[in-house]
C-alpha cells in the first residue's frame, strides 16, 4: 500500500515537471523542488527499507520512518540534557551520545514491563501483522503498473502521450530565466518633409525628455542618518582588530544585532565572523566555546594557568605543559594531562593548576603529575622522544624544569641541538 502511493504520486509529479519545462520553460505552476526531493528520496528509501527487510528478516515497520517517530526520538534526547541548559539543537557527536543512553533506557523498560507500568511504552508500542516482503522481480511489476496507471490518468486529463515523460528531473530547478529573442532586422526608411528634418525630431525627443519638474531637495531625518553611518561603519580592519590577539580583541562597540561582524582581511575581502568565534579565540587553548549559551556569557577567562612553554624553572605547573622529570637519576620528559592526590582516599584533584613551592612544604597531600612519559635518546646532536606510556602518574617532586615544545618532523618528536644543552646541564 505505501509502495504503490509513493510509485503513483512520484511518477504524477516527475510527469508534471516534465511537462512544465516543455510548455513553459519554468517550473512556477508545479510542486516545489523541495516536495519532490522528498518524493524522490522517500519512493528509492522504501524499496531499499524492502529489499534489506527482505535480506535481514527484519520486521516490515514503516510506521516507525514516518516523522512523528523521528520527534520522538528527538524529545527523548533532549531529556537527557541538564536542567538548566540552553541547547537547543545539538552536534552530531552530541545526538550519537545520547542515542546510546536512549538505547539503554528502552532495553530497561523492556526488560521489566511484565514488572513494571511504564505509560510510555504503552503510547509508543505498534501493533504490525507479518508481510511478506516482495521479490525483485514483483517490485519491478508493481513500478511498471503504477507508471501504466499513471500514464492512463494523464492521457483522461487530455494530455498527449507524446508529451508525458517519467524521467527523473532530480538537477533540475526553477528556471526562470527567459530566453532573449533575436533582435529584428534595422530597415531604413525615407521620412517626408512634412514631418520635419533629422535634427527637429531629436531637438523635441530631448524636450520631451528633460520637461521634469524643477528637482526638489529634502532634508533626511537624524535618526536614518546615524543608520547610513552605521552600514558604512559596520566593516572592520583585520589588522587593527587583531593588534593585540593574545589578551583581547579591539572590537568597537557596535549595534549589530545579528552577531555577525564584517572583517576586513589584507586582500580587502569582507569576510563574515560569528560572535561566538570572537569569544573562542579569547579562550586558552584547552577550552573550546560551549555549546551552551550560559557557558558563554561568563567573564573572559584567566590567563594565568594557561599553558607556558618555555626553558626554565617554574614555580607552578599547568596542564599542557612538558617538563623535564629526574626518575632514578634519569631525566624524561613528560607532557601532563591533569593532577590526582597521591596518599589520599579520594584522589581527585579539581585544579588546572599545581604550585611547587607548596608541594616542597606540605608531605601530607602529594599531588602527582598525569600524563605522557617520553624517554630521551640521543640522536646525534638531537634528543629524540622514545614514547613510554600515555597513562603515567608521577609525583611532582621529581621536577626539574619547564621545556618548550618539541619539534615535530615526519611524526618524530626531537629536540634540537640548542635544547640538549639546556637539558644536559642538569645531567
Amino acid at each position: 500500500m505505501f509502495f504503490s502511493c509513493y510509485r503513483h504520486a512520484l511518477f504524477l509529479v516527475r510527469s508534471w515537471r516534465n511537462w512544465c519545462v516543455k510548455k513553459f520553460g519554468n517550473l512556477k505552476n508545479c510542486v516545489t523542488t523541495n516536495a519532490y526531493w522528498g518524493l524522490e528520496i522517500n519512493a528509492h528509501s522504501l524499496i531499499n527499507y524492502i529489499v534489506h527487510c527482505r535480506v535481514n528478516g527484519t520486521e516490515f515497520n514503516p510506521n516507525w520512518n514516518q516523522s512523528q517517530a523521528c520527534e520522538s526520538t528527538f524529545r527523548e534526547a533532549r531529556a537527557f540534557t541538564s536542567t538548566e541548559s540552553t541547547v537547543v539543537n545539538f552536534t552530531i557527536q552530541g545526538f550519537e551520545s545520547r542515542l546510546s543512553r536512549i538505547q539503554f533506557k528502552k532495553n530497561v523498560m523492556h526488560r521489566n514491563a511484565h514488572v513494571l507500568n511504564f505509560p510510555s511504552l504503552k503510547n509508543n508500542s505498534i501493533k504490525t501483522e507479518k508481510v511478506t516482503m516482495p521479490t525483485n522481480d514483483e517490485i519491478i511489476r508493481e513500478v511498471e503498473k503504477a507508471q501504466a496507471s499513471v500514464e492512463r490518468i494523464l492521457i483522461e486529463l487530455g494530455i498527449d502521450s507524446s508529451d508525458i515523460c517519467f524521467d527523473s528531473s532530480v538537477t533540475t530547478k526553477c528556471l526562470t530565466t527567459k530566453q532573449i529573442s533575436s533582435s529584428p532586422e534595422v530597415e531604413f526608411i525615407t521620412v517626408p518633409e512634412e514631418y520635419g528634418s533629422d535634427d527637429d525630431v531629436q531637438e523635441n525627443i530631448d524636450e520631451e525628455a528633460y520637461a521634469f519638474d524643477e528637482s526638489e531637495f529634502i532634508t533626511v531625518p537624524e535618526e536614518f542618518a546615524v543608520y547610513e553611518k552605521e552600514i558604512k561603519c559596520d566593516v572592520h580592519d583585520a589588522s587593527e582588530l587583531f593588534e593585540n590577539i593574545g589578551e583581547e580583541i579591539l572590537l568597537p562597540d557596535s549595534k549589530n544585532f545579528k552577531n555577525v561582524f564584517k572583517i576586513k582581511n589584507r586582500r580587502n575581502k569582507i569576510i563574515h565572523v560569528k560572535k561566538r568565534t570572537f569569544l573562542w579565540m579569547l579562550t586558552s587553548g584547552l577550552q573550546k566555546c560551549s555549546t551552551d549559551r550560559t557557558y558563554r556569557f561568563f567573564d573572559k577567562p584567566d590567563k594565568s594557568n594557561s599553558p607556558r612553554y618555555c626553558n626554565e624553572v617554574l614555580e607552578k605547573i599547568v596542564v599542557g605543559e612538558y617538563v623535564l622529570l629526574r626518575m632514578n637519576q634519569t631525566l624524561r620528559v613528560f607532557k601532563i594531562y591533569g593532577f590526582k592526590y597521591l596518599n589520599r582516599k579520594n584522589n581527585s584533584y579539581c585544579a588546572a593548576e599545581v604550585s611547587l613551592k607548596i608541594q616542597k612544604d606540605d608531605t601530607h597531600s602529594s599531588v602527582g603529575l598525569t600524563g605522557c612519559l617520553f624517554e630521551l635518546v640521543n640522536n646525534d646532536e638531537d634528543y629524540l622522544l622514545d614514547f613510554i606510556s600515555n597513562n603515567q602518574t608521577i609525583d611532582v617532586k621529581h621536577y626539574v624544569s619547564h621545556l618548550i615544545k618539541p619539534t615535530v618532523d615526519s611524526a618524530i618528536f626531537f629536540y634540537p641541538e640548542e635544547i640538549v644543552e639546556y637539558i644536559n646541564q642538569y645531567n
